[in-house]
């Protein structure tokens, strides 16, 4: 896997890898239990955007919006919350999650996956700043299926993944196992411009499993992809409460 990436109009688009259902995923609210409609004001400047969503969706899946529409926090009579610090285009995804289990409506005209995997990282860290575990594991999931389609990752992922999130994340240690399995430092340079706890994660996490880096760099892409894609839910998904 190639930490950066070339254009290539000519390339084959494959479908995005289907991955296992998450058994700890919760059942959606019945409609019944929807709600009021709260406005979510989001972003600053050009970038502002208002969001009409249903108040039960929200305290449903979100701790934070669980806690931030409660009377005594929000008055009695709140229907607009303002998010000043947060990304448009991530709360437009979590919406859209809510509704329908996927982040995008649909798949571009050539098949691919519409989101680029930077927008796909600000969901996880929208999910990981509101209390949304399983947006968090829906973003994990498609940024998996984003790979898989363009194998391929960014270094500004990995910048945004430890500048933006806690010690521990699922989003570092994400990239960090793909590191690790899939890419060689090939030059000085090569080692340029990623963040430092990542350099050092990826070295522990070498120590720890006792492997070289890169080292699955000669497995087919369609093995690794089987073998990682059964790996996902109990890897990096947040489980916290949840019980089979």
């Amino acid at each position: 896997m190639s930490a950066t990436p070339a254009p290539d109009s000519t390339k084959k688009i494959y479908p995005p890898v289907e991955l296992p259902k998450c058994p700890y995923a919760t059942e959606p609210p019945s409609p019944d239990d929807y709600g009021d409609v709260i406005n979510i004001v989001v972003g600053e400047g050009a970038t502002k955007r208002t969001f009409a969503v249903y108040e039960g969706l929200l305290k449903h899946y979100s701790s934070y919006f669980k806690t931030a529409l409660k009377k005594e926090w929000a008055g009695e009579d709140c229907r607009m919350l303002e998010l000043p610090d947060d990304d448009p285009e991530a709360l437009r995804a979590f919406f859209n999650w809510t509704l329908t289990k996927k982040l995008y409506p649909r798949l571009a005209q050539d098949g691919s996956i519409p989101l680029c995997s930077q927008a796909i990282c600000m969901i996880y860290i929208f999910g990981d700043m509101r209390g949304i575990p399983e947006l968090c594991n829906a973003a994990i999931d498609l940024l998996f299926q984003k790979h898989c389609q363009e194998w391929s990752f960014v270094r500004q992922d990995v910048q945004l993944a430890y500048g933006l999130t806690m010690e521990g994340s699922a989003l570092r240690k994400f990239f960090v196992n793909d590191t690790m399995e899939t890419y060689i430092f090939t030059t000085p340079e090569s080692n340029e411009g990623w963040p430092q706890d990542f350099l050092l994660d990826v070295l522990k996490g070498v120590g720890t499993r006792q492997i070289l880096l890169g080292q699955l760099c000669g497995m087919s892409k369609g093995k690794w992809i089987h073998t990682r894609k059964l790996e996902i839910c109990s890897k990096y998904h947040d489980h916290s409460g949840r019980d089979i």
